[in-house]
């Protein structure tokens, strides 16, 4: 094998890698961030938002607010959008 054969298949290993990466472990750290800033909500804020959220009728304990925000936070990241288009 010469030297742009090499390159070409270690371009394509990085991309299967990247790619694999991507799909696979971003999802878990949204959801992991996610957590931890339902997890600060919840020492901060966490019994305002226990009573505004039961205002609009939805029953939740304190407990399961770092729960939530992981789980808002790994279906929010499915619908994240990357704008690529340069406007000049």
């Amino acid at each position: 094998m010469n030297y742009n054969t090499r390159n070409k298949v270690g371009t394509v290993i990085g991309t299967l890698i990247g790619a694999f990466l991507f799909a696979f472990i971003e999802p878990f750290l949204f959801f992991w961030l996610g957590y931890f800033v339902g997890w600060l909500s919840k020492l901060m804020i966490g019994t305002h938002l226990i009573t505004g959220l039961q205002l609009i009728h939805i029953p939740i304990e304190l407990n399961q607010i770092p729960l939530l925000a992981g789980t808002l936070a790994w279906v929010g990241s499915f619908f994240y959008q990357l704008d690529t288009k340069k406007n000049k």
